[in-house]
């Protein structure tokens, strides 16, 4: 894929994005409808076949087909996982589920990195990364539904086999009438859907908040990643140095997410990220060769940016979107969010249509722009730090009102008179630590 055929490689990555895309929304309503696990189960085994058998793939047609379906199933294979980790724990533990898997994905790039250099032929480094996929099939019987999702949908007896399991397995035991305790109150039995989102003018602006929030920081990770290449020096040292930037990026939001609060580190984040892409632009087109160290710099620091973007607004959606339409949410965000990643490997490629040295600074000014704008809107958000998750599109719509934060202030866990020790199960609706 050279020369004048060179196009055909960034349509490829563009119809991975759509896969990702077509996946999010997809895989997000069957996780609402049909469970967490479920969807997952199915999504990773048909990913790890498509992975694999990509390799093999007879001309460029089959190629992109099975490269849709790596993108689609993708996205059912991770988003339910996260969702159900975030759906486990109680406020306290919500910023260790929903970051901690930066340090997984930061470890695969990593790797990745590794096995490009050593690889070269790119069948055996599909193989390479494909196969031990197979390795999730071992265990998935042992992986436990949500209890939150079982609740919502009304069955009590197996949210309560969940958590007893739970329970067991940390070696605690059950305060007596916990569950009277729990299940004090009806499960809601209305029907609710993604777009009951948009018929609330406040739960609308925040929705579609979100959803630009997603697109930006996507747009500006995935597109630094494949810029790597007009900002010089070697490839694979740029690729993995980006990749390394993971790690100091998850760090810094596993450490300040309780400490500063959600909103702050999202706006913050998002400003660093856009400024650093920015920044950039002056050294490639005045600095050239000599200022190619400052440009990294510069570069990596965009990257730690997007990256506690990224960590953030999973976290943050997901503390946003109520119960019974979490998944779907999460699912419109990340579709939301691919369509940057479908555009991105054209604005990295802008530097072929405009010429001179601003060709090559130009991806970084696109970068850049709509990370700092997403850093603005943040600002619209609500906190959500300490504060027991929405349930329902009501509550939902409630979560952030004044009188809401009057009557129900960040709660501290901490000063409840009704404390048990496994703090897994914590929540401030119960009053309770099981």
């Amino acid at each position: 894929m050279v020369c004048g055929r060179a196009i055909m490689k960034s349509n490829a990555q563009m119809i991975f994005f759509f896969g990702l895309l077509a996946g999010s929304f997809l895989t997000g309503l069957a996780s609402d409808r049909f469970g967490r696990k479920r969807t997952m189960m199915v999504s990773t085994t048909i990913y790890v076949l498509a992975a694999t058998v990509i390799a093999w793939t007879p001309s460029y047609v089959v190629y992109v087909l099975l490269t849709f379906s790596v993108g689609f199933f993708a996205v059912g294979n991770f988003m339910p996982v996260f969702v159900i980790g975030m759906e486990f724990v109680g406020p306290p533990y919500r910023r260790i589920a929903g970051v901690v898997s930066g340090f997984e994905w930061a470890a695969g790039n990593i790797i990745l990195a590794g096995l490009g250099y050593l690889i070269r032929d790119w069948k055996t480094l599909q193989l390479a990364c494909a196969l031990p996929g197979v390795l999730f099939q071992l265990w998935w019987k042992y992986f436990p539904e949500s209890p939150r999702w079982l609740y919502t949908r009304g069955r009590l007896a197996d949210c309560e086999s969940v958590i007893r399991s739970a329970a067991k397995w940390n070696k605690r035991e059950l305060p007596a009438g916990f569950f009277n305790k729990v299940f004090k109150e009806t499960p809601p039995t209305k029907t609710e859907r993604i777009w009951h989102l948009f018929t609330n003018r406040a739960l609308r602006i925040r929705t579609l908040t979100i959803f630009f929030c997603w697109f930006a920081v996507c747009l500006s990770y995935y597109g630094l990643a494949l810029n790597i290449g007009n900002i010089g020096g070697d490839m694979f040292l740029n690729f993995f140095l980006q990749a390394l930037m993971d790690i100091p990026a998850t760090i810094i939001t596993l450490v300040l997410l309780d400490r500063t609060g959600r909103k702050p580190l999202q706006v913050a984040s998002f400003l660093i990220g856009g400024v650093g892409c920015l920044a950039t632009m002056f050294t490639i087109m005045y600095g050239k060769e000599d200022y190619q160290t400052v440009t990294t710099v510069l570069a990596m620091l965009g990257k730690v940016g997007a990256s506690m973007g990224f960590s953030m607004v999973y976290v943050y959606s997901a503390e946003l979107f109520p119960t019974v339409v979490r998944n779907a949410g999460m699912g419109s965000c990340s579709a939301v969010a691919r369509v940057g990643g479908m555009l991105a490997p054209f604005i990295a490629d802008l530097n072929r249509l405009v010429g001179g040295s601003f060709g090559p600074a130009l991806p970084q000014l696109v970068f850049g722009s709509l990370t700092v704008v997403g850093g603005f809107l943040s600002l619209l958000l609500p906190e959500t730090c300490n504060r027991r998750l929405p349930e329902t599109i009501q509550e939902a719509i409630d979560f952030g009102k004044e009188s809401d934060e009057t009557g129900e202030k960040e709660v501290e866990l901490k000063t409840e008179k009704e404390v048990y020790e496994n703090k897994a199960f914590e929540d401030s609706n119960l009053n309770t630590k099981l």
